[in-house]
C-alpha cells in the first residue's frame, strides 16, 4: 500500500467513523429522533475517528512497533522553549485580544476548574481523537508526496470539512460559528500546525498542547454571543491567520528544509523495511 493509498483510506475511515457517531446528534439537536440518553454525550468518542484510522492503518502497514511509537510521540514531553511559549500564548492571546475588541472581557474561571477542563480536552475535547491522525499520520506523508503548501493546504481543506456536522448541532462552538470565518481559522492554524511540528521534528505532544490550549480559550473567556454569533471570531480568525502568515511564509526556506529532511528519513526508513 503506497503512501496516498493510505491516505486516502485514512481519510475516509476518519470522516466515516466520526460522521456516522455525530449523525444522532444532529438529529436529536434538531428534534428529529429521541434518545434515553444525550446524543452529545457520543461526541467526545466521535473525534477519534482520526485516531482510529491512524493507528489501524500504521498497525496494518508497519506493525505494531510504529504504532507504539507513533503513540509515543505524543508523550515526548521534551521541546524548545520558544515551541512551549508558542503553543500556549498564541491561542490565549489570540483569544483575549478578539475578546477585548468587542468588548466582553469576562472571565471566572479558578486554577482548579482550567487544570480539570485543560485534562478533559486534551484527551476527549479533541486533541487526542485528532491530532494523532492529523498530524501524527496525514501530515508528514502530505509533505512527502505533495510538497510544503500544497501538502498542508490539503490538510487544512479535510481538517475543516471534517468538523461540518458540528455546524448543525446545538450547543457546540461552530453552531454559532460562519463556516466562512471557521474556514479561515482552521486552515490558517493547520499552517501553524505545520511550523509546530516541523520545528519540534514531529513531536505530536506539541500539536496536542496547542490543540488543547486552543479548545481551552472557550473556558478563560465565556462565549458572549450577539445575534446567535460569537463576533470575535471575526477578529480571532484574522489574528491566526496573520501569525501562520509570519511563522510560515517568512520561514520559506527553513521550513523547505526541514520537509526535505522528512522526505529523507522517509525514504531510509522505506528502504530499511524492504
Amino acid at each position: 500500500m503506497n503512501s496516498r493509498k493510505s491516505l486516502t483510506i485514512y481519510f475516509l475511515i476518519a470522516f466515516v467513523f466520526t460522521w456516522l457517531l455525530q449523525v444522532p446528534a444532529i438529529l436529536t439537536s434538531h428534534k428529529l429522533l429521541s434518545l434515553s440518553f444525550s446524543a452529545n454525550s457520543i461526541i467526545p468518542i466521535s473525534t477519534f475517528g482520526p485516531f482510529l484510522a491512524a493507528f489501524l492503518l500504521v498497525s496494518i502497514k508497519s506493525g505494531k512497533q510504529e504504532a507504539w511509537n507513533l503513540l509515543k510521540s505524543g508523550f515526548r514531553l521534551r521541546m524548545p522553549i520558544f515551541i512551549l511559549l508558542f503553543v500556549v500564548f498564541v491561542p490565549i492571546t489570540a483569544t483575549l485580544i478578539s475578546t477585548i475588541l468587542v468588548g466582553e472581557l469576562q472571565s471566572e474561571s479558578n486554577i482548579f476548574t482550567i487544570f480539570s477542563t485543560f485534562i478533559l480536552f486534551f484527551f476527549f475535547g479533541g486533541s487526542f481523537g485528532e491530532e494523532f491522525g492529523w498530524r501524527g499520520f496525514a501530515l508528514p506523508r502530505l509533505l512527502v508526496n505533495y510538497g510544503l503548501y500544497f501538502g498542508t493546504s490539503i490538510l487544512g481543506f479535510f481538517w475543516t470539512v471534517w468538523h461540518l456536522p458540528l455546524f448543525l448541532i446545538k450547543g457546540t462552538t461552530q453552531y454559532h460559528t460562519p463556516f466562512w470565518v471557521y474556514f479561515i481559522f482552521v486552515f490558517s492554524y493547520t499552517f501553524i500546525y505545520t511550523w509546530v511540528y516541523l520545528h519540534t521534528k514531529g513531536n505530536i505532544f506539541s500539536c496536542l498542547l496547542l490543540h488543547t490550549f486552543t479548545n481551552l480559550t472557550v473556558v478563560l473567556f465565556p462565549i458572549m454571543l450577539r445575534n446567535g454569533v460569537d463576533g470575535r471570531v471575526y477578529y480571532e480568525s484574522f489574528i491566526i491567520l496573520a501569525v501562520a502568515i509570519f511563522v510560515f511564509f517568512f520561514k520559506y526556506k527553513k521550513m523547505e528544509f526541514l520537509v526535505k529532511q522528512l522526505s529523507d528519513k522517509e525514504s531510509e526508513k522505506h528502504k530499511e523495511m524492504r
